[in-house]
């Protein structure tokens, strides 16, 4: 999980405090697939070969695109521990042989929407909230709460939409529209 979706993990659990942290990590990583079809982020899967002992690997984007977070890592097949450090990630348990294969899935998306990060942080959270809060005969579901969480989600939505937009009519070369005096032109 990315590090800003480790903050996420803190913000969902102030407002569902005795939810277990691993079924709101799950519903954040939920949250995460479903915004980032609305904000137009996708995922492309990193292939390494590891180095014995060596703990850290690079984590790269395609051209044009940044790195929104780390979704998961396996070694050799199975999913493995790891924290996300600087400009790539570091396996909590370094590999013991070389030449084992480190699949990375990665969260990309246009370098110019996570210029604004918190946007697309807090659709996260609202749309993991949203759902987390509905779950039933818990001592955290509060379905009030949980229409609040799905009002901000879709307000949130709307901004990365536009931002998306943005991005796409500045990468066309498009004039954006600006304000002149009281009116945009």
């Amino acid at each position: 999980m990315s590090g800003w979706l480790e903050l996420a993990l803190d913000e969902v659990l102030v407002h569902a405090p005795e939810c277990p942290t691993l079924l709101a990590r799950q519903y954040l990583e939920q949250a995460l697939r479903t915004v980032a079809g609305d904000a137009g982020l996708d995922s492309h899967t990193r292939r390494l070969m590891t180095r014995a002992g060596q703990a850290e690997y690079p984590v790269d984007a395609p051209a044009g695109r940044a790195v929104a977070g780390v979704l998961w890592v396996r070694l050799d097949g199975r999913v493995v521990a790891y924290r996300e450090s600087g400009c790539g990630v570091r396996l909590l348990d370094a590999p013991d042989e070389s030449g084992l294969e480190l699949a990375l899935e990665v969260q990309v998306a246009a370098s110019g929407l996570l210029d604004a990060p918190q946007n697309l942080q807090d659709a996260v959270v609202n749309f993991a909230l949203s759902r987390l809060l509905l779950v039933p005969q818990q001592r955290w579901s509060n379905p009030a709460l949980a229409g609040s969480f799905l009002a901000l989600y879709q307000a949130a939505k709307a901004l990365l939409v536009a931002d998306r937009a943005a991005m796409g009519r500045l990468q066309g070369g498009e004039d954006m529209p600006r304000m002149r005096g009281l009116r945009w032109v």
